[in-house]
């Protein structure tokens, strides 16, 4: 095990020149996707590079993992700076987790991920004062054509009504839920429910989740009647687990989450699919939404943010994303 190592610390500074050969300079890139190493490996460069090293001595077997292991310590030590996303309140805490997995690997790297709303990440990235922006929503054709906005999607996302746990009301029909947000039915009792007067929870302007509500009920603005505007996923939930007369919609993701750690509320369909782990995962619960971590067109990344926005892509955090309740892309 002793040879291995001295291989792989020895590989590394020749891997690190080899890289930048298939990655314009970048062999970041190749720590994030370990797969591109098995392309690598089969190049005449990098073999021709081992072999003036070691004298064509190493057993096949073991290249693989010797330039995977090398990859990593080249590219670690290459990697440094500090990059900024802003964005979704609902993408936000999933990609501070995945920022804090990629730092631990690259001691010289800080990524600084704050909510606000996917508005506010637009508009940051737009000024640029921001390396990438965070987009709970499809993007606009005019925000892609006119603007110059990249879509780089990280995972997928449901919206869900949200009631008090104690509500027993189980389904809300399209009528009926129109009726609850326009202020035109006021009491539970209306619909079937307990005598509690409606507390109508709604998302502040700039937010992803109202724009995806709208566009699922074909509401305006202007037509809801709401008792409680919020901001992040967390208050509509906060308040809905405080209050028995209270409904509001949310990320399914966030809803989940906040149920089984024991909030007082009880998850709504939108439409009739069940909001089941199978139906988010395999994308027949609607309304579907995209996650999506959004560059600007003509502005290049820098290594460290190219290095990330391809973390936050790959299978390797996959596992993170399932923790948060959302649906990777594959």
């Amino acid at each position: 095990m002793r040879e291995l190592s001295v291989l792989i610390e020895k590989t590394s500074g020749a891997v690190s020149g080899t890289a930048m050969m298939f990655n314009g300079g970048a062999g970041a890139s190749l720590l994030i996707f370990p797969e591109l190493a098995a392309k690598v490996v089969g190049t005449g460069a990098l073999s021709r590079v081992i072999g003036k090293l070691f004298g064509g001595r190493i057993p096949r077997i073991y290249l693989l993992v010797i330039v995977l292991a090398a990859i990593n310590l080249a590219n670690a030590a290459e990697l440094d700076g500090r990059i900024r996303l802003t964005g979704s309140s609902t993408i936000a805490p999933l990609v501070l987790e995945i920022a804090r997995r990629f730092e631990e690997s690259h001691d010289n790297v800080r990524i600084d991920v704050e909510s606000g709303g996917s508005q506010r990440g637009i508009n940051d990235l737009i000024q640029q004062r921001v390396d990438m922006a965070l987009v709970s929503r499809a993007l606009s054709k005019a925000e892609v054509d006119e603007v110059g906005l990249v879509e780089n999607a990280i995972a997928h996302d449901g919206l869900c009504l949200i009631v008090h746990k104690n509500n027993p009301i189980f389904q809300i029909n399209r009528p009926d839920l129109l009726g609850i947000y326009k202020g035109e039915i006021t009491n539970w009792s209306d619909i079937g429910g307990p005598n509690i007067p409606i507390t109508v929870i709604t998302k502040a302007d700039g937010r992803a989740t109202l724009d995806v509500f709208l566009t699922e009920t074909g509401l305006k603005v202007t037509d809801i009647k709401a008792h409680v505007i919020i901001g992040e996923n967390l208050q509509g939930i906060k308040t809905v687990s405080g209050n028995e007369g209270a409904i509001a919609y949310v990320s399914i993701g966030a809803a989940v989450a906040s149920a089984r750690a024991g909030d007082l509320v009880k998850l709504i369909p939108l439409r009739s699919v069940e909001h089941t782990d199978a139906a988010v995962f395999s994308g027949t619960y609607q309304p579907f939404r995209p996650l999506l971590i959004v560059n600007l067109v003509g502005v290049e990344l820098s290594p460290l943010g190219q290095a990330f926005l391809d973390y936050a892509q790959s299978a390797a955090v996959h596992d993170i994303i399932e923790d948060y309740n959302f649906a990777p892309i594959n």
